[in-house]
C-alpha cells in the first residue's frame, strides 16, 4: 500500500498503525528521545487529510526531518519538526547537508 487510498499516511493508517510503531513504544515506555531524518512514507507531506498540517509529526518522534513526496536531494520540501521548509539547488541545499546542519 503506497498511496493515500491504499492507506499509506491516510487517517486509517495513522489511527490504527502509527500508535504501534517502535517510536511510539520508545516514547511511551522508555522515555527515549527519537530522531528521524530522510524519507518516511509515500504520500507524507503531500496531503492534509487529517490534522492541522500535511507535515504533522507521527506519534512518538521527538525530532523530525522528513522529506515530502519523492526523494530529491535538491529542489525539495521537508518537515522540520512539523514546519514546512523548502530548498533549492545551491550546494548548501543538498539534503544531507541540511540534516547535518540541524
Amino acid at each position: 500500500n503506497n498511496t493515500l487510498s491504499g492507506n499509506c499516511w491516510g487517517s486509517s493508517f495513522r489511527s490504527t498503525q502509527e500508535p504501534f510503531t517502535y517510536a511510539a513504544y520508545l516514547n511511551k515506555y522508555g522515555n527515549y528521545n527519537t530522531f528521524h531524518a530522510g524519507k518516511y512514507l509515500n504520500e507524507y507531506g503531500m496531503f492534509n487529510e487529517i490534522g492541522s498540517s500535511a507535515f504533522d509529526i507521527p506519534y512518538g518522534w521527538n525530532n523530525w526531518y522528513s522529506l515530502a513526496g519523492q526523494i530529491l536531494f535538491y529542489n525539495y520540501c521537508q518537515s522540520n519538526n512539523g514546519k514546512q521548509e523548502c530548498y533549492g539547488n545551491n550546494p548548501n541545499d543538498y539534503h544531507t547537508t541540511v540534516i547535518k546542519n540541524h
